[in-house]
């Protein structure tokens, strides 16, 4: 702290740890926004060559809702799939969930693992990302010391919502063990697909 204004001797004690102050809360501000400005970018990474903002390259090897749940159903006949009444172009996937009431009595509950497009919608093999733009401020303006703290705007892409891919929603059944990944490579040939460096990373 003491080497901010350590250049600037004829200041007033008080000026001086005001100064301090707006610097070290300028620097927490500036790790703060790299941080979140680092997580934005890792978001829309490109997968291998492809760019996952672009539903023409994360399209790969389309499938109806209707074979996706065919093809699940298959790898876990247990696994329940509900279309959502107020949202009816989503389907929840739900698994039964048997709890005693404390009665002496089984009840089969469900619990929501994870959601996909309803029926006929066409879902890429790949999700796609979409985000919006938004006002951020910028940890790498050029600053003077003792100028006010505050940082300068910049825009930067932020997350908005997300096309469910095929793939994606493999990966969260797998990951809450209701399918084999094995059993899920052959059932949807995923060897044939094109490579994907998000899918080695999360089944490897």
């Amino acid at each position: 702290m003491n080497r901010v204004t350590a250049g600037l001797p004829g200041l007033h004690p008080q000026l001086r740890q005001a100064v301090e102050v707006k610097e070290a809360s300028r620097a927490f501000q500036e790790a703060a926004f790299r941080e979140q400005l680092l997580r934005n970018e890792a978001t829309f990474e490109q997968d291998g060559d492809s760019d996952v903002t672009k539903l023409t390259e994360q399209m790969g090897r389309p499938l109806s809702a209707d074979v996706v749940i065919r093809k699940l159903r298959k790898l876990n006949p247990h696994l329940i799939f509900e279309q959502a009444i107020r949202y009816p172009s989503l389907t929840g996937i739900y698994v039964p969930c048997p709890k005693d009431n404390g009665f002496g009595q089984v009840l089969v509950e469900k619990r929501h693992v994870c959601g996909m497009p309803s029926p006929p919608t066409i879902l890429p093999e790949f999700s796609v990302r979409h985000y919006e733009w938004e006002e951020t401020m910028d940890p790498d303006m050029p600053r003077v010391i003792g100028e006010p703290a505050e940082l300068q705007p910049k825009m930067v892409r932020k997350f908005a919502d997300e096309t469910r891919g095929w793939r994606t929603v493999i990966l969260k059944l797998v990951k809450e063990r209701l399918i084999s990944l094995a059993a899920a490579e052959r059932e949807f040939e995923i060897p044939a697909g094109r490579s994907s460096r998000y899918w080695q990373a999360l089944t490897t």
